[in-house]
């Protein structure tokens, strides 16, 4: 009889450390609307995921998260990467400040690629539809400073 060996517990990312990037996988070089909604859903399992067992409050850990993933992505200059970060933090309600998303919508719009463009619109407008309910993240200080690393 075959068994199955006891799964590892995952220990969070400390404050001192930041957490892994997301993994995506991309199907072709111009992902599809179906492809983006697949990877934005993945995302937000992996965020809750990770985040979910924290002893800290949960909104906050998620923020934080959004806020080093989105960092991540820019320093990288990842137009894919920032559209599905942006539309997890859209699934979970949360967005950057404005100026951030600007700078978000010009690397994905300097893309070129359709399905990227969507994303970062339908972001914009699920945040102006929510109005004042928006709960706003911030980049890490370190990324934002350009002095971080994407190869942590």
């Amino acid at each position: 009889m075959h068994t199955n060996p006891p799964a590892k517990s995952r220990q969070l990312p400390s404050q001192d450390k930041p957490p892994a990037p997301l993994r995506m996988v991309r199907s072709s070089r111009y992902p599809t609307a179906t492809d983006m909604l697949h990877c934005i859903r993945a995302s937000v399992r992996q965020i809750q995921r990770e985040t979910g067992n924290s002893h800290h409050d949960t909104t906050l850990e998620i923020e934080r998260r959004l806020g080093w993933l989105l960092g991540q992505a820019m320093v990288t200059r990842s137009p894919f990467d920032i559209a599905i970060v942006l539309g997890s933090g859209a699934e979970l309600m949360m967005f950057p400040d404005a100026p951030t998303l600007d700078q978000c919508a010009a690397a994905v719009d300097a893309a070129g690629q359709r399905a990227l463009r969507s994303v970062v619109w339908a972001v914009r407008h699920r945040c102006s539809k929510a109005g004042h309910r928006v709960r706003r993240f911030t980049i890490d200080p370190w990324l934002e400073a350009g002095r971080g690393s994407a190869a942590r």
